[in-house]
């Protein structure tokens, strides 16, 4: 019998496609999980997606679980494309009695590239300074699915900031996405006053991806330091 998470899961779902047919009522089990393609992703990341499949019992009950697994693949942003394909295997060993039958689920995935790079230059809102500004991305570069971004930029005068992001989704496998940052800048504040200013921070956020929960810590220093000038002496 199948369990109440998988049921609750497949008729939530196979209302949604319209899976009323008997047809889907049929006994239905996953016999393995292939995964092609993957040449940096962990089989195990995209494995696990199919948990909700491999616990199926009926035809409605694996088809489920394979969209679940579909949807989850594409939003990891790791994926140009993702496909999956049923085969129906044959001379499974059962019992007299059973009319159970068996399917192999093959994962074919195509990945996003691993680098990105930017570089633009700005003016600030006031027109006092202006910069240039670079970042990097690298997805999916450890095979988890993650995403590592970083950016400098430096401003003509004493402007300059530079930030690290870490973003994990899909978090251990459940519905969230963790993202880690540390930023460093400095900003001039000589056109109002007699001193810049630096903040220091580092924060974690854990993220429902249906945008129902958002938990958060950080923390931040905050340094004045003085600015000699004509203006000022």
């Amino acid at each position: 019998a199948a369990t109440t998470t998988t049921g609750a899961a497949a008729a939530a779902m196979a209302a949604a496609v319209g899976m009323e047919d008997p047809i889907f009522s049929r006994p239905l089990r996953v016999r393995r999980v292939k995964v092609v393609g993957n040449a940096r992703t962990r089989t195990g990341i995209i494995e696990q997606e199919l948990d909700l499949a491999r616990r199926g019992r009926t035809v409605r009950e694996v088809s489920a679980g394979i969209m679940k697994a579909l949807q989850n693949l594409k939003q990891v942003d790791a994926f140009e494309a993702v496909e999956v394909f049923c085969d129906v295997t044959e001379n499974v060993p059962k019992a007299a009695n059973d009319n159970t039958e068996y399917t192999d689920v093959i994962v074919a995935v195509r990945e996003k590239r691993i680098l990105s790079l930017k570089a633009e230059t700005y003016v600030t809102s006031t027109g006092s300074e202006g910069g240039v500004e670079t970042s990097f991305t690298l997805n999916n570069s450890l095979g988890l699915t993650e995403k590592i971004s970083a950016a400098a930029s430096y401003g003509t005068k004493s402007t300059a900031a530079t930030r690290v992001d870490v973003t994990k989704p899909r978090f251990r496998g459940l519905p969230f996405t963790l993202n880690v940052s540390a930023s460093h800048n400095t900003a001039s504040r000589v056109v109002y006053s007699s001193y810049d200013e630096r903040i220091q921070a580092l924060n974690a956020e854990l993220r429902h991806d249906g945008g129902r929960h958002v938990f958060g810590m950080g923390t931040a220093w905050r340094d004045v330091i003085p600015v000699r000038s004509e203006k000022n002496e």
